[in-house]
């Protein structure tokens, strides 16, 4: 039963709202979604601002607590999102540590500046931190119910999605005193409602710059960009809607990823997969869901280190409900990437996989059935399918670079590719060159470089000046194709001398935490890459790059990993920090 009445405005000056419609009208005030386009900028700014960073930052060196808002989330929620403010002393420690190293944020002037960040994203909407901070708890959570993915059913380009916000109150009476300050601060630009529901007094507001249901209970703060979103926290709180740690497919997720952490995040991936299917077939190919029936459960978490930051999460899936190709695809073996062998040392990023057979088959069959002619003979004549096409020579190991180049030029790359077969490999890349050449190859040129030969192609629409030209070798089965010959030169040399990426410290420091030996990963070194922009630029475009950049210096590199397994994939993410 929901009962509808008129409070007061609160604070002189403010006009007070016009009257309320009776109570079937009052729900249609928050109803009509091209109406609830607007998130509450001011309270939201402050959950993810004050919450993420000031509630951490101001943390006492006590045990931690457990999440306590995933109770008020409903078991259907296919999108749950923590940030846990009271995590464990190491956990504290950790990012402390961590945060020291950023110069604004070390000391006496890490709690300026974070309220500072926290002032400009209130800018406008009158709130200050010291409407929030004072009251904040120990977790603030994001839950996307199921019924927002109603909304892709909506004829409305404008439609919302039902989303709630939760924060821990310490003191519900400040944090009732928040969503009365927005009340008065908002104006006219806001039209408010109060209303009852289940006992619990809901604030609805509805206009141009704000619009969504506020309420305050359970020791929790709820903001709502529906009033319907509100209903259905409140109703898990009172025990009417099963809660999200109820939900199988939670439970399991969450249960691989690392207990001890800052912050998790949850989505319900085979949830999200029927609804699309079903609401938003005529948007998107029925196969675009397909691929998406066998997954379950995703879960990250957020954990800090004495040297970094690292995201650790899982994908479950039910191999029974992965098509051939996909079995075959997560069932490759990790391994330390051969493609590493080409990679010098001094390599700015680079990216590596296994299982690239399986891809290429995919893209292949995906290929046959998607032209009005008959694709196959092209692709036989390419050198990729056929009794001794590249597809049945590949090893699976491939990887890509972008690494130093002459001194002030702009870097370069080289993709290399992994088979059993010279003979192979060279048909595959004589193929496509005459394709590319349309027959006359005539232009391009070749050099030696020990017992490899390096073929280059110039491109006429490039000028001379460049560095741009696709060059390419065969090497001992490895194919490798460059921007440059000098980066194609570069790999070979790494092969020869043993100085390759994986004697770089940076890459070993981030692989050590997610593990060199997967199915594919990822590796940015930061630093050395923002010293190779900064080189390309003008003296005074140098000067302003060193001002927007010297609060990444902390920074030193990225790295992730995926690991297979038979029914998960883990994804590793790692951020080194010194």
């Amino acid at each position: 039963m929901t009962d509808t009445s008129v409070m007061p405005p609160a604070g002189g000056g403010w006009s007070p709202p016009p009257p309320p419609p009776p109570p079937a009208a009052a729900d249609a005030v928050v109803a009509p979604r091209h109406r609830r386009r607007a998130i509450a900028v001011a309270l939201i700014a402050i959950v993810v601002v004050a919450g993420t960073v000031g509630g951490i930052l101001g943390f006492r060196l006590l045990a931690g607590s457990a999440d306590s808002l995933s109770a008020m989330a409903p078991s259907d929620t296919v999108v749950y999102v923590n940030a846990h403010l009271d995590p464990s002393a190491g956990q504290k420690l950790a990012l402390n540590g961590v945060l020291d190293k950023f110069p604004t944020l070390t000391g006496s002037s890490r709690d300026t500046t974070i309220n500072e960040w926290i002032d400009q994203a209130l800018q406008g909407s009158g709130l200050t931190h010291t409407d929030v901070r004072p009251w904040l708890g120990n977790d603030i959570s994001m839950v996307i119910p199921s019924s927002a993915l109603s909304s892709l059913a909506s004829s409305s380009s404008s439609a919302t999605p039902d989303i709630a916000f939760l924060v821990s109150s310490t003191n519900d009476s400040q944090a009732q005193a928040a969503i009365t300050t927005l009340r008065q601060k908002s104006g006219q630009s806001a039209q408010w409602v109060t209303s009852t529901y289940d006992g619990v007094s809901l604030q609805i507001a509805t206009g141009a710059g704000m619009s969504g249901a506020f309420a305050v209970t359970n020791h929790t703060f709820i903001y709502g960009t529906s009033a319907n979103a509100v209903h259905e926290v409140i109703d898990t709180s009172q025990g009417k809607h099963a809660a999200l740690p109820a939900n199988a497919g939670y439970v399991t997720a969450v249960g691989q990823v690392p207990s001890d952490r800052l912050g998790l995040a949850f989505v319900d991936v085979s949830a999200i997969a029927q609804a699309l299917s079903k609401n938003a077939g005529s948007l998107f190919p029925q196969h675009t869901f397909d691929s998406l029936q066998g997954y379950t459960g995703f879960a990250a978490a957020l954990v800090a280190h004495s040297n970094g930051v690292s995201v650790n999460a899982v994908e479950d899936f039910d191999p029974s409900k992965l098509s051939s190709q996909q079995r075959s695809l997560v069932g490759q073996a990790a391994d330390v990437n051969g493609s590493l062998a080409f990679m010098p040392k001094a390599t700015y990023a680079a990216g590596t996989m296994t299982g690239l057979k399986q891809i290429l088959q995919g893209a292949v069959d995906l290929a046959g059935s998607g032209f009005g002619f008959d694709i196959s003979s092209v692709l036989t004549q390419l050198g990729i399918t056929g009794p001794d096409g590249l597809i049945n020579h590949v090893t699976g190991d491939a990887g890509i670079d972008l690494t130093p180049a002459s001194a002030g030029a702009i870097p370069g790359g080289a993709v290399v590719i992994g088979t059993d077969s010279d003979a192979s490999a060279q048909k595959f890349v004589d193929s496509l060159l005459q394709t590319i050449c349309g027959g006359d190859c005539s232009s391009a040129t070749t050099q030696h470089d020990g017992d490899a030969i390096i073929s280059s192609l110039p491109l006429p629409f490039v000028g001379q000046t460049t560095n741009l030209r696709p060059s390419w070798s065969v090497y001992h089965g490895w194919i490798i194709v460059g921007s440059s010959a000098e980066q194609v030169k570069a790999a070979l040399d790494a092969d020869h001398t043993g100085s390759t990426l994986t004697s770089n410290p940076d890459y070993t420091a981030v692989m050590g935490q997610v593990g060199g030996s997967n199915n594919s990963s990822l590796f940015i070194d930061i630093q050395p890459m923002l010293s190779a922009i900064r080189a390309t630029l003008s003296p005074a475009d140098q000067s302003q790059f060193d001002a927007d950049t010297a609060n990444l210096k902390p920074l030193k590199a990225f790295g992730a990993a995926t690991h297979s397994a038979s029914d998960h994939v883990s994804i590793d993410v790692f951020t080194l920090i010194q």
